[in-house]
């Protein structure tokens, strides 16, 4: 098909001191230049953001060592099989005597709420994951690997929601929770309590793909900034 030019730009064969295809060609190649960089920016960006959470969420585990521990040989309650009563007691029972436990669990799912601008973890994981590892003296590595493994299960259910796949068909998402598993039980969680933890993670990650939105933790009136977003956590 010919090229057809306006009576416009053959009276005009000089854009902005330069000759009109000179002109085009340079907006053109400039333009994709800037979205190649993007392109390749955004998984280096995703990459340090991830890296950040990770370093926070262990820094949160690893400061659960001085915190009072559940009494030895007695399993983590698991806040899933509570009816609506016995839940608010185990939450005001936990902020009442155990401020501590209370404090990183807050932390830990504003911590997370990071990567996603939302809050992703509930009040029954983050009450789970701090009570089995309370009193551990958790080396920085499993700490490490411990924090990788739920933002990496966390993202696996953020990406079957995009997609629409259950989670059992996710490969990235089952090799997140056998990652977890490991770990959990290589710093001494007994079985039981490891299976609780489990459990609950999998009941958050089913609610992201649901699209369920999360209450914030904390019952006590703040405000977190969050990438430019304010979270309201009262």
């Amino acid at each position: 098909m010919p090229l057809v030019q306006t009576e416009a730009a053959r009276a005009t064969p000089f854009l902005f001191g330069y000759p009109r295809l000179r002109t085009y060609t340079v907006v053109m190649k400039t333009a994709r230049n800037c979205l190649l960089a993007l392109l390749l920016a955004s998984p280096l960006v995703a990459q340090n953001r991830s890296h950040g959470v990770i370093e926070r969420l262990t820094s949160d585990l690893t400061s659960l060592s001085s915190v009072q521990t559940t009494p030895k040989g007695v399993s983590v309650i698991n806040p899933l099989v509570l009816d609506r009563l016995d839940l608010a007691h185990l939450k005001a029972t936990v902020k009442g005597h155990n401020p501590d436990l209370d404090g990183i669990m807050q932390r830990l799912a504003a911590d997370a709420a990071k990567r996603y601008d939302k809050y992703v973890i509930p009040w029954s994981l983050a009450y789970v994951v701090t009570s089995v590892l309370a009193g551990k003296d958790l080396p920085r590595h499993s700490a490490t690997l411990l924090s990788t493994s739920i933002i990496a299960a966390l993202d696996g259910a953020f990406m079957c929601r995009r997609t629409a796949t259950p989670l059992r068909d996710s490969p990235e998402y089952r090799s997140a929770l056998t990652d977890l598993r490991e770990t959990l039980l290589s710093v001494r969680v007994a079985p039981s309590d490891m299976n609780v933890v489990i459990e609950n993670l999998i009941t958050a990650s089913r609610q992201i793909v649901d699209r369920t939105e999360f209450e914030p933790i904390s019952s006590v009136f703040q405000e977190l900034t969050l990438n430019g977003l304010r979270i309201n956590t009262r």
